[in-house]
């Protein structure tokens, strides 16, 4: 149980080496962050995500079961809840991976990573994917991006949301050059 804290640690020292700042353009959108999340962990979303982020780093969160219009068009909402958030937050696990809504909107982040670059992405792993449910997009993204691992306890936990706010503030790099 070792090694997600450790991955944690590289992550957050790779984070810091390259600098961030807060991003001076936030204005420009409705929402600092648009969380992408299956309904079997939106406890955790309402319970810890929110509660952290909201209410102690006092971040913008789009949580699509709270903030979406009832009745409109889940896809278009998705599309334009991205469009108004600064970062997607992915928030990972077993459930996620077989959820068709969030591969879908595991593809629209993609789309987000391939025109403004991996720091648009905020990944988070919840709870491991089993082999059998790992599909060929997250395969893809755990692949090209670093993401954090959530680990209970007071230590671990700080370095966690440490992690978590140096990406949401780390300001967009170059984005991919197509060839």
């Amino acid at each position: 149980t070792h090694l997600p804290t450790v991955r944690n640690i590289i992550y957050l020292i790779r984070l810091r080496r390259k600098g961030y700042v807060r991003l001076v353009n936030s204005e420009e959108y409705m929402f600092d962050c648009y969380v992408v999340s299956c309904e079997t962990d939106e406890q955790w979303v309402f319970q810890t995500l929110s509660s952290t982020l909201e209410v102690k780093h006092s971040y913008r969160l789009c949580i699509p079961t709270r903030d979406f219009d009832i009745g409109a068009s889940i896809a278009d909402q998705i599309e334009e809840k991205m469009r108004e958030s600064k970062k997607i937050i992915i928030v990972m696990s077993n459930d996620f991976a077989q959820d068709e809504w969030c591969q879908f909107q595991l593809e629209k982040a993609q789309e987000r990573i391939r025109n403004q670059g991996e720091e648009a992405v905020v990944s988070i792993m919840l709870h491991d994917i089993d082999h059998k449910h790992m599909t060929s997009t997250i395969k893809n993204l755990l692949r090209k991006s670093s993401y954090a691992t959530w680990v209970k306890g007071k230590i671990v936990s700080k370095l966690f949301w440490d992690i978590v706010v140096a990406a949401i503030e780390k300001p967009f790099g170059n984005p991919p050059i197509a060839v």
